[in-house]
């Protein structure tokens, strides 16, 4: 992930702020685990916006237990949403795709 447009633009921004140092890929995987908690909380707010249980949505999604969409809308043990996921989650709950995005940016941009 280190070497994609946003792990770059991470490291710059905390190089920017404190100095150069070994500690920013700490701080990459940091912004990167907030970033994904975002996406796992605007899942989670979209899904019971719609009414929807996690065993519902992870049976839609063809899942045969709640766990693989609990544990990725807490970020639980490393776990979350890739793109083919929400792409799916989208379709599902009938939402745009930019709606689990919301607030990451700022998440980015400000380490």
């Amino acid at each position: 992930m280190g070497s994609n447009r946003y792990g770059r633009h991470i490291k710059e921004v905390f190089i920017k702020k404190y100095g150069e140092t070994n500690l920013w890929l700490d701080a990459a995987d940091l912004v990167l685990e907030n970033a994904y908690k975002k996406i796992g909380e605007n899942v989670a707010k979209a899904r019971k916006k719609r009414k929807m249980s996690q065993l519902a949505l992870s049976l839609e999604m063809g899942y045969k237990s709640v766990s693989a969409i609990s544990f990725a809308e807490i970020c639980l043990n490393g776990a979350h949403f890739n793109l083919a996921h929400l792409i799916q989650i989208s379709s599902i709950l009938e939402v745009p795709l930019a709606t689990f995005f919301e607030s990451v940016e700022e998440i980015i941009k400000n380490p």
